[in-house]
């Protein structure tokens, strides 16, 4: 029985040194498998520029100048002829109310920018303190509805 006890020692031993030696043989050949792939992968390499050297960026082009549009001093009897294009003065830069009819009662159809140009197709009407001009925009007829003229100034041609 003893004989069997060693017996049974001996060979669990070969097999835990076999296991040990199979599991080094896989880490062995996986390191080299690992240590090739990393070998052949490439590297980047970095090149430092000196601040001096660094180019900056133009910005030139982001800077709209805008184009100036030939306008008469604003006209004080407020009258305009039909087919006259206007531009809108005079609203500190919140633009101006176009309504749907003369008056300040009116619907707003939209508010024109200031320095819009607009086309005087009608009028003039006096209602209330104003003299009222139907304006449109020449770029889109949807855009049209009446203005006061204390915020027109003609533009020549």
């Amino acid at each position: 029985m003893k004989k069997r006890r060693v017996d049974i020692l001996i060979i669990a031993g070969t097999l835990v040194v076999c296991i040990v030696g199979v599991i080094y043989l896989l880490l062995l050949f996986t390191g080299l498998g690992y240590k090739e792939a990393s070998a052949m992968t490439p590297q980047a390499r970095i090149t430092i520029i000196p601040a001096a050297n660094v180019p900056t960026i133009d910005t030139n082009f982001l800077i709209v100048s805008p184009t100036p549009t030939p306008i008469s001093s604003e006209t004080n009897s407020g009258q305009f002829t039909i087919e006259s294009y206007v531009q809108i003065t005079g609203t500190g830069g919140n633009g101006l109310r176009l309504r749907a009819s003369p008056g300040t009662e009116a619907d707003v159809n939209f508010i024109a920018a200031e320095l819009e140009v607009l086309k005087v197709i009608g009028g003039p009407v006096q209602m209330g303190d104003y003299i009222w001009w139907q304006l449109i925009a020449p770029y889109d007829e949807g855009r049209q509805g009446w203005a006061a003229s204390d915020f027109l100034s003609v533009i020549e041609q």
